[in-house]
């Protein structure tokens, strides 16, 4: 079905100029290169053009080297690697629906792609500043506008940078957060704990792996995603721990963030994730956010989504566990992941995605029965999304 053959969908009035903010990994990524020229040369190394199996060894070298590279750890800092657009085709839908609605890209909507490695901290940074440059823009441009700022769409951790440009004093009216794992995201913790086993975390980019053993570019890659500032900035926080722990040791239900994190016998002991840990807690405690008559919350439920990590260092665990032996050998366990009851989108918790670790939804949240990356592009989202942002306000 494509969006002509909605018969709701309408053209509407914008009321003020759009920014779409996407998630993790979903912006486009090149590397800075050497040239005979004057001219800047950039050479792509994100996304990965095939699936990680098909990829040549030049290619997966091209995209580990890119993945290093220097990361931003203040705005104004020097970096080989620049965000070049959206990866292509994950937001076609949303797009095209928007520009039949009555945006225009590039003209009063605009895409904010970012590199999704460094801080949120600092790529809301770099979103107030395009705000400010793009509203600029869309002001002087022969168009009725409301001149007060703009409204924001995001997905997933676009939520983060989102609120991130807020705390800057980004001029954000009007915000709709799709699939946002508002207080964290259990799944992050299988990418950054380096001696869980690659069959037990989502598989979208990883290979297989083979008798149990994960293959070199995989273990890589996890060495990679676990320098980045963002992916810590994606665990389960203090509001969700407080009353919600994920981490179960021995059986034990592991609360609040010290115990979860450094007191337990899988908690993180290298000095670089204890830092990144404890800056990304930080962050997450210092966002700013809209009132909730100008905001609009839109997460997955009823799909089954792995919320809870077991582990047990004796040999009297459950048969469904998996024997570990760790990178050093420095002990042994079982190991498991599993879903509560509660749902949500697949990778973001129901509690998360709404913003309620009540479970109860508010006036300005909204359910939708769809997986984390179909979300952005549902379009019965859309729909919501649109008539929340062009209509009066507080209505």
């Amino acid at each position: 079905m494509s969006l002509l053959d909605i018969p709701s969908f309408q053209r509407v009035a914008p009321r003020r100029p759009l920014i779409f903010v996407p998630g993790i990994s979903d912006s486009a990524l090149a590397k800075k290169i050497e040239s005979d020229t004057n001219e800047e040369q950039w050479q792509y190394f994100w996304p990965p053009p095939a699936p990680p199996s098909n990829l040549p060894p030049e290619v997966k070298k091209r995209i580990l080297d890119g993945l290093h590279s220097h990361i931003r750890s203040d705005p104004d800092d020097e970096t080989s690697v620049k965000a070049m657009g959206l990866w292509p085709s994950t937001c076609d839908y949303l797009i095209n629906a928007l520009e039949l609605s009555g945006y225009t890209l590039n003209v009063n909507f605009w895409i904010f792609p970012y590199d999704w490695r460094q801080s949120n901290r600092i790529s809301g940074k770099l979103l107030a500043d395009f705000i400010e440059d793009k509203v600029g823009k869309a002001n002087s441009a022969q168009h009725e506008y409301d001149d007060d700022g703009v409204d924001i769409i995001n997905h997933s951790m676009g939520g983060f940078v989102t609120r991130a440009a807020l705390s800057y004093r980004a001029p954000i009216k009007r915000v709709v957060y799709i699939a946002s794992p508002h207080y964290g995201c259990p799944l992050s913790y299988f990418t950054l704990q380096k001696d869980v086993p690659f069959d037990l975390y989502p598989q979208y980019i990883y290979e297989p792996s083979v008798d149990g053993k994960a293959k070199t570019f995989d273990e890589q890659l996890k060495d990679a995603y676990r320098r980045f500032p963002s992916m810590y900035e994606l665990l389960p926080d203090h509001v969700y721990l407080k009353t919600k722990p994920f981490l179960y040791s021995n059986d034990e239900p592991q609360y609040g963030e010290k115990q979860t994190y450094f007191g337990n016998g899988w908690g993180f002991t290298e000095e670089f994730p204890v830092h990144a840990i404890c800056d990304a807690l930080s962050f997450k405690k210092n966002l700013k956010d809209l009132p909730p008559t100008d905001k609009r919350i839109f997460y997955g439920d009823k799909v089954p989504t792995p919320d809870i990590i077991v582990y047990q260092e004796n040999s009297s665990a459950p048969s469904n566990k998996s024997e570990i032996t760790t990178t050093d050998g420095s002990k042994k366990g079982l190991f498991c992941r599993g879903n509560s009851s509660e749902g949500g989108d697949g990778w973001v918790p129901r509690v998360s995605g709404m913003a309620s670790m009540s479970g109860k939804p508010s006036h300005y949240s909204k359910s939708f029965e769809d997986t984390h990356l179909l979300l952005r592009n549902n379009i019965y989202v859309i729909k919501e999304a649109l008539g929340f942002l062009t209509c009066n306000e507080h209505s």
